[in-house]
C-alpha cells in the first residue's frame, strides 16, 4: 500500500467515526446537500470514477546527486512519493553509457571521467539525477600502526607517518612531519599491503617488492637491518601475484593460478610452514583459493567453495576451531558456513555470507558484534546486514554497504570507529560525512578511500599517520576545509561566518552552537543560514541577522541581553535591543554593540536596561556624556577612545581593570579617563587586561597580562622589537596582534600553547606566532587564538580541551593548525 493510500483511508476512517454500527454510509457534507434539504444525489458514475482514480506518480530518485571516482559503484534508490519502489518494476537507464552504466538492480558503475544523467521511468512518470565521473586522485591505501600508504592512479606510492624526509621506513620520531610523501620506486605498483615497519607492494606485472625492516634467515643473528630502497621478493618468475595482504609481521598474496603465498614473521605458524622462524621468501601452500586475509598472527583464506581455511595463532579461538589450538598448516573451520569475502583482525575473524556479517574469535571490545561472551568459538551473527564488504583490525570490525555507507563497531578508545565518541561499540554505528568504496584499519587509526576517490582518515595521528599535517585524535574523517569568512573565539567554543553561515566548534555544553543541541563537536557544526556576524563569549553567543540581534545559549551574568531573569536559549533568540547593529563583541559575559556614533554594553551581572544609549564619562569635576571611538569590551570592563580628545583613553565597569587607581567605585557605568599622558589610536580588551597602540607606536597595557608583573594599574609600556599595526582582544592573559605584512604576535601568559608560538614559555614582549602565515584578522578566547590568513583559510592554536580549535581532535597546540571539517 502506498503512503499516500494510507492517508486517504485514515482520513475515510475519521470521518465515519461517528456512523451508526448498522449503517456504514458517512454521513453527508454541507455541500452535498441542497438547498431544500435533500440530498444533492451524486452521480454514480461520477462515484466510480473516483474511486478507480489513482494518485499521480511522485518519482523520485535517492541519492539526489551522484559523484564517482572511474571504476567504482554505487546502488540508488527509486521511490513513488514515500514508497520505496521494487526496481525490477522501474525501467534504469543513463545519459551517456561510455562515461557511467546502471543495472536493473539499480548499481550505477562510474566507466570514464565525464557528466551524466540516471534516468528512471515508471507508470509514464520519470525522473532524473545529475551525475560526475571524475578521474580517481587514490586506488588504493592501507594503514598500520603508526603509518598510512596511499596509492594514486598512476601507480605512484605515498605514505605518512614513520618515515624519515629521505624515505626511510622505520619508526623514528622523525618522520614526514603529518604528510604525505612520495617513496621512490621505478615500477608502478597496483597494489599495497602494510606490516611492522614494512611495506609491500605488487607491480603491473604481479611481482611484490618490499622495503624498511629486512627479514632475518634462522641463522642469522646480526642486528635488524632497515632498507630505504624497494627490494624484489624472491619468488619464481612465472608467479603472478593478484592480491596482497599484511598482518602485524608478516604478509600473503594470491597468485593468479588461486595459490596463497606467504613471508615474513612465522612464530605461530602464521606463515602455514611448520617452521618457527621468519622466512624472507615466500613459500606455496597447498590448495586453490579465491581470496586471503592476513590478521595479527594468523591467516585465513577462502577456497572457491566458499569454504575457510585459517591457520596460525589461535589463543582467542579466531581460527574457527572449537578449541585454542593453532594449525601448522591451512585447515577447515570447524562449522560448516560459506562465506563471501573473509576479513581478520588480531584476535577475531569476520566473513561476510550474502549480506549478513559473521564473525568469531576474540570478543573483548564487541569486535565479534555481540555483548556475549569474551571468546566466541564459532561464526555468530554480528547484527549486521544490508553490507557488500568487511573490514576488520586488532579490536574493531567495519562493513560497508551499497551506497558506500560504513558502519563500525568493537574497539574505539583511539576514536578509530569514526564516531564522535570514545565508547566501544557492541552495535554497528555509521560514519557520517562520506561515503566508501574501500576502508584500511590499524589499532589505532583507519582511512578510507570515498566514492569519488578522495582520501579521508581518523582515529589517533600517531607520529602524523593521518597525514593531516599534525598529531592529535581525531573522532571523524578529516580533510581540510580552506573556508574562511569572519571569526570570533570565545572562552571554550570558536564560531564563524561563511557565506551567511553560522558555523561553531568545541564546547556546547550550555548551547553556545545555538542548534537547539548540547553536543559539543571539535568540528565545526552548521547552524541556519542568514546571518553577517557572529560573536562568542563564555557559555553563550551573539549573532546578527536582517539588522536584529539575537542571543543564545545558558545566561549567568545577563549576556543574553532579554530581560532581569536568567535565561537558557538553546536558539538564537531576539534580545531586548532595539537599535541596528554596527558592530558586535563578546568577551566572557560582557557583550558590546556599536549602532551609529553610540556604544551599548551589558552583562557582567548588568542587565541591557543598565545601559544608555551613549556611556557617560566624567572628569574630576563633572560628568558629561560623549560617544565613544574605537570602543572594546573586556570580561567585566570595557574601554574607548574619547571622541575628539585626540585619543585619550576612558575605561567603565571593574575598578582594578580601568587604568587609574585612584578611582574610588568599585565597579562604575561611568566611563572615568585612564591615568596616562599618552595617546592612543587603538585598543583591545581581554578578560582581565586592556593593551593599546599609542600614536607613537608603542605598545602599553594595564590590568593582568604581563608575565610576573601582578596587576598593572595604569597603562604600561611594554618592550617590542615589532610595530605592531592592529591589536586584538578577548584572551584571558595573554593579547596579540599583526605587524604591517600580516604576521601574528603574542605575548602574556603561554597557557595550552595559547601564544603560538611552538613553546609552552611564557612572554612579557610581542613574540612571533610560529610559521610562516600572515593574517588579515585575529579572534582571541580563553586560552586560545584563530586566525583568517590572507588565503582565506582559517588557523587556530592553543587550549583544546573541548574542540575549541576545530581541528577534530582535542589535543592542545602551540602552533597554528588549520580548521578542519568533514564534508
Amino acid at each position: 500500500m502506498k503512503y499516500t493510500d494510507l492517508l486517504a483511508l485514515l482520513a475515510l476512517a475519521a470521518l465515519c467515526a461517528g456512523c451508526p454500527e448498522d449503517d456504514p454510509t458517512p454521513p453527508l457534507a454541507d455541500a452535498d446537500i441542497d438547498a431544500t434539504g435533500e440530498d444533492a444525489g451524486v452521480d454514480a458514475a461520477d462515484t466510480d470514477t473516483e474511486a478507480d482514480a489513482e494518485d499521480p506518480v511522485e518519482l523520485r530518485i535517492r541519492p539526489d546527486t551522484i559523484r564517482l571516482a572511474e571504476g567504482n559503484d554505487l546502488s540508488i534508490r527509486v521511490y513513488d512519493g514515500f514508497d520505496k519502489l521494487e526496481l525490477a518494476e522501474v525501467e534504469l537507464t543513463t545519459s551517456d553509457a561510455a562515461i557511467a552504466e546502471v543495472d536493473a538492480e539499480g548499481l550505477v558503475h562510474a566507466v570514464s571521467a565525464g557528466t551524466f544523467e540516471v534516468i528512471a521511468r515508471y507508470e509514464g512518470a520519470e525522473a532524473r539525477v545529475d551525475g560526475e565521473v571524475v578521474a580517481p586522485r587514490w586506488v588504493d591505501v592501507d594503514v598500520s600502526t603508526r603509518h598510512t600508504c596511499a596509492l594514486d592512479a598512476t601507480g605512484q606510492l605515498f605514505c605518512a607517518g614513520g618515515f624519515q624526509a629521505d624515505g626511510e621506513f622505520e619508526m623514528s620520531p622523525r618522520r614526514t612531519e603529518g604528510k604525505l610523501v612520495a617513496l621512490d620506486h621505478e615500477e608502478a605498483f597496483t597494489d599495497i599491503a602494510l606490516a611492522f615497519r614494512t611495506v609491500c607492494a605488487l607491480d603491473t606485472s604481479g611481482r611484490p617488492w618490499c622495503r624498511g625492516r629486512r627479514l632475518r634467515t634462522a641463522d642469522d643473528d646480526g642486528p635488524t637491518v632497515y632498507s630505504n630502497s624497494f627490494a624484489l621478493v624472491g619468488t619464481p618468475s612465472e608467479v603472478a601475484f593478484t592480491q596482497l595482504v599484511a598482518g602485524e609481521g608478516h604478509f600473503c598474496a594470491l597468485s593468479d593460478a588461486g595459490a596463497v603465498w606467504c613471508w615474513g614473521a612465522n612464530f605461530y605458524n602464521q606463515l602455514g610452514d611448520s617452521r618457527l622462524s621468519e622466512l624472507p621468501s615466500p613459500v606455496a601452500l597447498p590448495g586453490t583459493m579465491a581470496s586471503v586475509t592476513a590478521g595479527g598472527w594468523h591467516t585465513c583464506a577462502l577456497a572457491t567453495t566458499g569454504r575457510t581455511f585459517c591457520w596460525g595463532a589461535n589463543r582467542g579461538a579466531q581460527l574457527g576451531r572449537g578449541h585454542q589450538y593453532g594449525p601448522k598448516s591451512p585447515g577447515l573451520i570447524a562449522f560448516d558456513y560459506r562465506f563471501d569475502k573473509l576479513a581478520a583482525g588480531r584476535m577475531h575473524t569476520c566473513g561476510l555470507q550474502g549480506t549478513d556479517v559473521y564473525c568469531w574469535g576474540y570478543n573483548g571490545s564487541y569486535q565479534v558484534g555481540t555483548d556475549r561472551g569474551t571468546i566466541w568459538w564459532e561464526p555468530t551473527h554480528a547484527g549486521t546486514t544490508n553490507v557488500t564488504s568487511v573490514f576488520a583490525a586488532h579490536q574493531s570490525t567495519c562493513a560497508l554497504r551499497a551506497d558506500g555507507q560504513a558502519i563500525c563497531w568493537g574497539q574505539n578508545d583511539q576514536g578509530q570507529l569514526g564516531d564522535d565518541e570514545f565508547l566501544d561499540r557492541q552495535t554497528a554505528r555509521p560514519i557520517e560525512g562520506a561515503a566508501f568504496s574501500h576502508l584500511a584499519m590499524s589499532a589505532t587509526h583507519s582511512c578510507g578511500l570515498t566514492l569519488d576517490g578522495e582520501l579521508r582518515c581518523w582515529g589517533f595521528d600517531a607520529a602524523g599517520s593521518l597525514a593531516v599535517g599534525r598529531q592529535t585524535i581525531f573522532e571523524e574523517p578529516q580533510r581540510v576545509d580552506a573556508r574562511g569568512g569572519s571569526v570570533d573565539a570565545g572562552s571554550l567554543h570558536t564560531c564563524r561566518v561563511v557565506d551567511e553561515t553560522v558555523e561553531c566548534w568545541g564546547s556546547n555544553l550550555q548551547a553556545q552552537f545555538g542548534n537547539g543541541r548540547y553536543n559539543s563537536s571539535s568540528r565545526p557544526t552548521a547552524m541556519t543560514s542568514g546571518w553577517r556576524d557572529v560573536a562568542a563569549g563564555s557559555s553563550t553567543s551573539c549573532g546578527v541577522k536582517d539588522d536584529e540581534l539575537f542571543c543564545w545559549g545558558v545566561e549567568y551574568d545577563r549576556e543574553l541581553g532579554m530581560d532581569d531573569d536568567f535565561n537558557v536559549v538553546i536558539a538564537p533568540t531576539r534580545n531586548n535591543f532595539t537599535q541596528v547593529p554596527d558592530r558586535l563583541e563578546m568577551t566572557y559575559s560582557s557583550v558590546m554593540v556599536q549602532s551609529g556614533d553610540e556604544t551599548y554594553w551589558w552583562g557582567a551581572g548588568h542587565t541591557i536596561n543598565d545601559v544608555q544609549a551613549v556611556v557617560e564619562g566624567a572628569s574630576a569635576s563633572e560628568h558629561q556624556y560623549f560617544g565613544l571611538d574605537a570602543p572594546t569590551v573586556g570580561g567585566e570592563h570595557g574601554c574607548g577612545l574619547r571622541r575628539g580628545s585626540d585619543g585619550v583613553v576612558h575605561c567603565w565597569g571593574e575598578q582594578t581593570l580601568r587604568g587609574d587607581p585612584q578611582q574610588d567605585s568599585s565597579y562604575s557605568h561611568v566611563a572615568y579617563p585612564v591615568d596616562s599622558q599618552a595617546r592612543f589610536d587603538a585598543l583591545a580588551a581581554g578578560r582581565n587586561h586592556t593593551c593599546g597602540l599609542t600614536t607613537d607606536d608603542k605598545l602599553m597595557c594595564w590590568g593582568r597580562v604581563i608575565p610576573g608583573a601582578g596587576l598593572v594599574e595604569t597603562p604600561t609600556e611594554v618592550s617590542s622589537a615589532v610595530t605592531l599595526e592592529t591589536l586584538y582582544g578577548g584572551g584571558t592573559y595573554f593579547g596579540c596582534g599583526l605587524d604591517a605584512a600580516g604576521k601574528a604576535y603574542c605575548w602574556g601568559k603561554n597557557f595550552s600553547g595559547a601564544l603560538g608560538d611552538g613553546t609552552s614559555q611564557d612572554r612579557a614582549e610581542p613574540t612571533p606566532v610560529a610559521g610562516d602565515l600572515t593574517f588579515r584578522e585575529l579572534t582571541l578566547g580563553g586560552n586560545h587564538a584563530c586566525g583568517v590568513t590572507t588565503d582565506d583559510e582559517v588557523y587556530c592554536w592553543g587550549d583544546n580541551g573541548y574542540g575549541q580549535l576545530g581541528i577534530g581532535g582535542r589535543l592542545f597546540y602551540a602552533e597554528p593548525q588549520p580548521v578542519v571539517t568533514a564534508p
